[in-house]
């Protein structure tokens, strides 16, 4: 991302800014909003909380640079997905086209919390409530990958959830891809704390699973308030993965990882002091599995949490 293109854009809390911008069905729709805050700044944009000033609604407007040398697809995804635990695209318009680049803006719904912000905030939440969440979390993703979609950088700062502390959301989609068999991919992918162990050994002809092992740290984290393999180098995170989940030499040679097979009692015994509920004790142990063939799908784990 161009720090200096998106410097360029001037906001002014609580102006009324007025523009044209389309739905997804391309129709064009002339908009009037004000800017309330700043609520988030990564690595290819920023957010801001908005209200349109016709009818009060608040909207999460996502500013991300296009570089044309760079393939955005978020755009592209947004527009293709429709389920109640993902986050809904309403409008988009692009501003300060150039040669360089241009700026797409992303008109989102709003959501007051995720789950960075209330894991930082040290919240503690009950084996139901995290149940409830890993539900709706498995469901958004066994919808993204029914399509073909992988996410691919699930993490807390990218699952949201409303004011109630019940309905939970997937957003983010800067780094989702339709994955296709037999293709290659970039392995350099997903925050390294929820990078899988296949992505970790740059596998390039990874599949929807990894999602479902970073949907597994996250939800780990819920219960513990920490990351749960906080590495600090590609071997490191394999030693702390191997530390605590079961694995076969096989796996291993299959896998080709050099490390050797750790004898312990795997990610049941490993989370028996933060986990109570057995259910999902079983489900983390389906989720966290070193070798992705092994690992369970999401429409396998909705049978278990259901």
């Amino acid at each position: 991302m161009s720090e200096s293109k998106l410097k360029d854009i001037k906001i002014i809390l609580n102006n009324i800014v007025s523009i044209i911008v389309y739905s997804l069905d391309l129709t064009p729709i002339k908009l009037c909003f004000t800017y309330l805050e700043n609520i988030g700044k990564g690595t290819f944009g920023i957010v801001i909380k908005v209200k349109d000033v016709s009818n009060n609604k608040i909207y999460a407007l996502k500013k991300v640079y296009q570089d044309p040398k760079i393939r955005n697809r978020e755009l592209d995804i947004l527009k293709q997905t429709s389920h109640r635990n993902i986050v809904k695209l309403h409008f988009y318009n692009y501003e300060n086209e150039s040669t360089d680049g241009k700026i797409l803006n992303l008109f989102l719904d709003y959501y007051p919390y995720d789950f960075e912000t209330l894991i930082r905030q040290k919240k503690t939440f009950s084996s139901a409530t995290i149940k409830n969440w890993a539900g709706q979390l498995i469901s958004a993703l066994e919808y993204l990958h029914n399509k073909g979609i992988c996410h691919r950088d699930i993490k807390p700062a990218n699952v949201l959830v409303d004011s109630s502390l019940d309905k939970l959301v997937v957003c983010d989609m800067g780094s989702a891809k339709h994955l296709k068999s037999g293709q290659k991919n970039i392995a350099y992918i997903s925050s390294r704390c929820y990078r899988s162990p296949e992505n970790i050994l740059e596998h390039r002809n990874y599949n929807f699973k990894i999602d479902i092992w970073s949907a597994g740290c996250f939800l780990v984290q819920l219960h513990t308030g920490k990351v749960l393999f906080r590495g600090n180098s590609n071997q490191n995170m394999l030693t702390l993965i191997l530390k605590a989940v079961s694995v076969t030499e096989a796996d291993l040679l299959e896998m080709g990882c050099k490390h050797k097979v750790s004898n312990h009692g795997g990610i049941k015994e490993y989370l028996k002091d933060y986990v109570d509920d057995h259910v999902l004790l079983n489900l983390y142990d389906h989720m966290l599995v070193f070798n992705p063939r092994k690992r369970s799908s999401a429409k396998e784990l909705l049978n278990l949490i259901i």
